[in-house]
């Protein structure tokens, strides 16, 4: 039981605790680290316990300085505790926080603070301090200090209500805002403050014999922030609860439902949700449509359809056939009952005595319809939030699962069919092959594969424009497809201007069947195309190849029906070439070329170049083009025809090039330490593969500079063919590596498809004329020809060469046509470094 001698004890020990519990309350609910407020909540509540004790200390001192000592920690608190009760009166309440006051409020503090901390008597007193001891109305002896008040304790009191009155405008903001609770906790803890307040000031100067209640205000605040808190924490509690439950409710519904999820197929799924949706809902029917656009005349598909649990046939219809109040591609169509009478003309609603009727569209995640989710009843039905809720979603996930099928076909279509002609593409092919194979490895049966190419079809590119050759590959592809409608056969695009044929079943007589086919197609193909203002003649030439007869594994088919269309393409012929074993062994030759190669590059010990002088008509010395040669020690003498075409489709080239450079510099700088020097440049051959590179300019000046060789001193020689897989670029390019000095040679020229057309906008120095032209000179075309090169050449002030020069009538005639370099057999083959400079140094004696 509570007794009235021992008040003092208690309400010191009440309030202590009640601050303890509130700040025990703070931490273990987690609420203190959701907003700054509840932190400084917190601090409040260590703050006002640290108060109470002090001031109970205070009032139980037995000597002056004790007193004190107390009273100094007690104000100490007061000041830094008022900006806090301003801080969470303001942040608790949601009014905005004026910077400018709590700045100010801070400040002040910090100045009382500063005051207070250098007074000898707190900042309450100035002097004349006594300890006096007084009765309370319990009949308890309590201690104060007694003494004079100075200005800073008025000009504190003045303060404490600047701070009132800002704690007053954040009332007033709650009292408009009509947040009554918050707004009357801070009335009552105000008024509590503001009576506190007064009572200390009569206890300090002698008017009242009681305690100091300045940590009162604090402790109900803290206690009411706290049970406000708990509230508010159990409202959103009970609130969460019942969300919970309404989504576990839902949940178990939906898992009902939607069985159809776990389905293997989408039109399993459709027919479950269709199941479970009609049964929940007490619809008679219930069926998913789909709709479709991309047609002339929009129409809507069932895909599932459900009476009574069972499934029924599906059905279309077209959208102009409904009514204009039973389409509508945004909200749900709700008809409460008379359905039937009302539009008597929609058959459907007639056989299924409808009376109601619910039409929900489904929606993608792209906002698009996809389609609708329709329920008939044969009883009217009135608004029903749940089935609301149940059929929104339905609509929903099957909206998301019809576009995730269109998708997936559509991908499937992009992955394996051609958008230009529609016919499957090289992946698909591939899949079919491997399927094919694996057939006839079980059944002993035998297919085929044709691959078919288009002759020069980058000459039509070219010559008629991307758009007509584009059409006339439409074209090829509207005929190809009509033909293998059969499903004996499967005709895919499998690149820019080639198709791949699959005879699936050959029997016994392969070869024949396949040529049955093979001038089937070749008609088709070369049949005339007609485009919008002009006709096209094409021609092909096709390889095939019979498997698993001729090849073991279905990843070597295709590549064996391209080299034999490689062989095809050399006899330069509309044929058809059969895969045989002399091509089997080419493939394995070029395979070791390729290993060998690699290995010959990288070690740097079998191949080497040759040099072919290029001279005047009399012999003289101008200059010299380099040529790679490799003796191998298991191949023995490979043709560069053959390792530079291996070695470019093994992507070999670069390395073998930047080799081509090094030992040409390597050389140039070891014939001018002999005392000889090339009177004017070396020419080396490029691949069109190393100029489309995009560091090549930068990598051949590097590796020129790294000999300490002049640009000048290197002729860049390219084919006319090489240059035509990107002019633009090429230009660019060549422009950049005659900057720094190095001269550009275009080889045989006049063997290409459109030399005059791009010939002006390329910055060459030198042309060179082929030695097909050199070889037939005595036929009139071809010297007429051979003159108008050289015209052109000068013309454009390039230096003209004649390779393949054999004969002195050759030199004679090409130099009375204005030709002035020859290169040829004529006078000098190639030869090694050291018999090239033989050469020289005996052609500069006789000279």
């Amino acid at each position: 039981m509570f007794n009235i001698d021992s008040f003092v004890p208690f309400y010191f020990s009440a309030t202590m605790g009640i601050n303890l519990l509130c700040s025990a309350f703070l931490v273990a609910s987690g609420i203190i680290n959701r907003r700054p407020v509840f932190k400084a909540l917190f601090v409040g509540c260590i703050v006002a316990l640290v108060y109470q004790y002090a001031t109970w200390q205070y009032h139980d001192a037995q000597t002056l300085e004790s007193a004190i000592y107390w009273l100094h920690l007690q104000t100490s608190i007061v000041i830094l505790a008022l900006p806090l009760f301003y801080f969470i009166y303001v942040n608790w309440s949601r009014v905005e926080l004026s910077r400018l006051w709590m700045g100010f409020f801070c400040l002040g503090s910090f100045v009382f603070l500063v005051i207070h901390l250098f007074s000898d008597y707190t900042l309450r007193f100035t002097g004349n301090v006594e300890l006096v001891q007084y009765t309370l109305f319990s009949g308890e002896t309590a201690s104060r200090v007694a003494g004079t008040q100075g200005y800073a304790t008025f000009a504190f009191q003045a303060y404490a209500i600047c701070i009132l009155i800002g704690l007053m405008h954040v009332v007033t903001t709650l009292i408009k805002r009509r947040q009554g609770i918050v707004a009357s906790i801070l009335i009552f803890t105000l008024i509590v403050q503001v009576t506190a307040a007064v009572m200390s000031s009569f206890v300090d100067a002698g008017k009242l014999n009681f305690i100091l209640m300045g940590g009162l205000p604090f402790t109900i605040l803290n206690f009411l922030a706290c049970i406000a808190i708990s509230a508010s924490l159990e409202s959103k509690t009970l609130s969460l609860r019942r969300q919970i439950d309404k989504r576990e409710n839902l949940e178990a519904v939906l898992s009902s439902l939607a069985t159809g999820v776990s389905s293997n197929t989408s039109d399993t799924f459709y027919i479950q949700m269709m199941q479970e949706l009609e049964k929940i809902c007490r619809a008679s029917t219930a069926y998913l449509a789909i709709l479709y656009e991309d047609t002339s005349e929009p129409y809507v598909e069932t895909k599932a359809v459900v009476a009574k649990g069972k499934v029924m046939p599906s059905f279309s219809y077209k959208l102009k056939d409904l009514p204009a109040e039973l389409v509508d591609y945004n909200n749900t169509i709700f008809i409460e009952k008379g359905v039937q009478k009302k539009f008597p003309s929609i058959a459907i609603f007639k056989q299924m005595n409808a009376q109601g009727y619910i039409c929900c569209p489904m929606k993608n995640d792209e906002g698009g319809t996809e389609g609708c989710l329709v329920m008939f009843f044969k009883h009217s039905i009135k608004k029903d939030p749940m089935r609301d809720q149940i059929v929104n979603i339905f609509t929903s996930r099957a909206g998301a699962e019809i576009r995730r099928n269109r998708l997936e076909a559509k991908a499937v279509k992009m992955a394996y069919f051609d958008y230009q002609t529609q016919l499957p593409n090289l992946t698909k092919m591939h899949e079919l092959i491997k399927e094919a194979h694996q057939s006839n490895e079980l059944t002993g049966n035998q297919s085929a594969l044709v691959v078919v190419d288009i002759n020069k079809f980058a000459e039509v590119n070219r010559q008629f424009g991307f758009e007509n050759a584009e059409a006339a590959i439409q074209k090829l592809g509207e005929r190809l497809a009509e033909y293998s409608k059969d499903d004996d056969i499967t005709i895919a695009r499998s690149g820019g201007d080639e198709f791949t044929m699959l005879i699936h079943k050959t029997g016994n007589n392969a070869e024949g069947l396949v040529n049955i086919h093979w001038e089937a197609v070749n008609r088709l193909i070369t049949k005339r195309i007609m485009l919008k203002d002009r006709s096209l003649n094409l021609s092909c030439c096709g390889g095939a190849v019979v498997f698993p007869k001729q090849v073991s594994k279905h990843i070597e088919v295709m590549r064996c029906a391209e080299t034999a269309l490689d062989q095809a393409k050399r006899d330069k012929a509309n044929m058809l070439r059969m895969f045989d074993e002399s091509i089997l062994e080419e493939i394995d030759r070029k395979q070791k070329i390729e290993k060998l190669l690699e290995q010959a590059i990288k070690n740097k010990d079998e191949l080497f170049a040759v040099y072919q002088p290029k001279v005047d008509h009399k012999g003289n010395l101008i200059g010299a083009e380099a040529l790679a040669r490799w003796i191998n020690k298991e191949l023995g003498f490979v043709s560069p025809v053959e390792f530079i075409d291996v070695a470019e489709s093994a992507g070999l080239i670069d390395d073998f090039g930047y080799w081509m450079v090094d030992t040409v510099c390597a050389q140039i700088n070891t014939w001018r330490d002999a005392g000889f020097e090339v009177p004017s440049r070396i020419a080396i051959n490029f691949s069109s593969l190393q100029l489309v590179k995009a560091d090549f300019v930068l990598n051949l000046v590097n590796a020129v500079k790294a000999h300490n060789i002049n640009p000048a001193q290197i002729e860049i020689e390219l084919t006319e063919s090489g240059l035509l897989t990107n002019i633009e670029e090429c230009i660019a390019k060549l422009n950049s590596l005659r900057d720094v000095g190095f001269t550009i040679a275009l080889d045989d020229f006049g063997t290409g498809y459109s030399s005059l057309s791009y010939l002006k906008d390329l910055p060459l120095d030198v042309l060179k004329i082929d030695r097909s032209f050199v070889n037939d000179l005595d036929a009139n075309s071809t010297s007429d020809l051979a003159r108008s090169i050289i015209d052109i050449g000068h013309n454009m002030s390039l230096d003209i060469v004649a390779e393949g020069v054999e004969e002195k009538k050759q030199v004679s005639t090409l130099n009375k046509m204005g030709c002035e370099i020859f290169q040829g057999y004529y006078f000098a083959k190639p030869m090694s470094s050291e018999d090239f400079l033989a050469w020289a140094n005996e052609a500069a004696a006789i000279e």
